[in-house]
């Protein structure tokens, strides 16, 4: 299920898994379970700018809530 929608009640089935902090800065953490989080499409398309690749104020979000996870 998405994690998006269920913040908001609704059950959505999730499609893509999205990395709360970004590969690009964080790229020890791609497998890390603790930074992945299952979205659908359109949750997903909503966490970036796609021209740019930047979190949008709803990736910041995830990032502000959830700190990075350790490596252990």
């Amino acid at each position: 299920m998405c994690r998006e929608c269920k913040r908001y009640g609704k059950t959505t089935p999730a499609t893509t898994v999205h990395h709360i902090h970004p590969l690009d800065s964080y790229p020890e953490l791609a497998l890390v379970s603790n930074n992945l989080i299952s979205l659908c499409a359109t949750c997903h398309d909503a966490m970036h700018d796609r021209t740019s690749r930047e979190l949008t104020g709803a990736g910041d979000q995830w990032m502000q809530r959830v700190s990075p996870p350790s490596q252990n």
